[in-house]
């Protein structure tokens, strides 16, 4: 029964992830800024390539589609998201490296455990320090849809703030842990980015690997 709800659950995300990812493409499109990108057709042939990248991992049995977060600039790739294994990651860069328009690849995919030999993990009372030990993967229903509705809370917020660009910035969560990715323009919008997630209810700690462009 429960990996049925789990089914579910993943079948849910995963629709819901396509309806923003429409939703962000469009607006992009129709004239709202999106950091770095120059032109519409640019923007197209980015998410062209992000389409591409994202059903080739749904079709490799070996990585996690769902986990896996994908932003694209200029045909630059960044990977993001929480996998169980080395090995996952790299398969995952692999996959990216080989899609047609992708020129290089930034790998920021975080390693998790499995939940059965998951520990604690430890956030710092200071934000600014890294955090230590390991990442826990999801195991119940229930995480799943907190985690997904604290990436739908960060994203409107991102859509809601005029000092970011919401269709630059890629959100994963993992248990509370927010993730960011994309490429914004300046060390501003990064940082108001970082706040607005960590402002967020529901948010235990954010991880900033958003991309400044030079």
């Amino acid at each position: 029964m429960n990996s049925a709800k789990l089914i579910i659950a993943s079948f849910v995300m995963i629709l819901a992830s396509i309806a923003v990812t429409l939703f962000f493409v469009l607006t992009s499109v129709g004239g709202a800024k999106a950091g770095g990108r120059s032109s519409a057709v640019e923007t197209i042939d980015d998410s062209t390539i992000n389409a591409r990248v994202k059903a080739r991992f749904a079709e490799d049995r070996s990585v996690s589609a769902m986990a896996i977060g994908v932003e694209t600039l200029h045909g630059e790739v960044q990977l993001s998201g929480f996998v169980e294994t080395a090995g996952e990651k790299a398969k995952a860069e692999t996959i990216a490296r080989g899609i047609s328009g992708v020129t290089s690849v930034r790998n920021d995919i975080v390693i998790s455990v499995t939940p059965k030999s998951a520990l604690p993990i430890h956030v710092p009372a200071n934000p600014l320090q890294p955090i230590k030990g390991p990442i826990m993967t999801k195991s119940t229903v229930g995480e799943y849809i907190d985690d997904s509705t604290i990436t739908a809370r960060v994203k409107l917020k991102f859509a809601d703030n005029e000092d970011v660009s919401a269709t630059a910035i890629g959100v994963e969560t993992l248990r509370g842990l927010v993730q960011l990715s994309g490429f914004v323009k300046t060390e501003n919008e990064k940082a108001r980015a970082e706040m607005i997630a960590r402002n967020t209810p529901g948010v235990k700690n954010v991880r900033n690997d958003i991309v400044v462009l030079p």
